[in-house]
């Protein structure tokens, strides 16, 4: 169903446009909270990531002066 509902919310959205559909649909509402829950999550995940790499090029750096 989320992948339905990434799928659907642009069209509706495009083609309902003036009227949020998926701000009056219950299901769209908890199915768009699951996202931005797990959007949420990814963006921790990729700050850890880059602040790791940041830190390694940092420290090469040191090692090659």
């Amino acid at each position: 169903m989320l992948a339905q509902h990434l799928i659907t919310k642009p069209v509706f959205d495009a083609l309902f446009e003036g009227f949020s559909f998926a701000s009056h649909n219950p299901v769209s509402q908890a199915m768009q909270q699951v996202l931005d829950v797990l959007d949420e999550h990814r963006a921790r995940q990729r700050n850890g990531h880059f602040r790791t790499v940041l830190c390694q090029c940092k420290n090469a750096r040191r090692r090659h002066q």
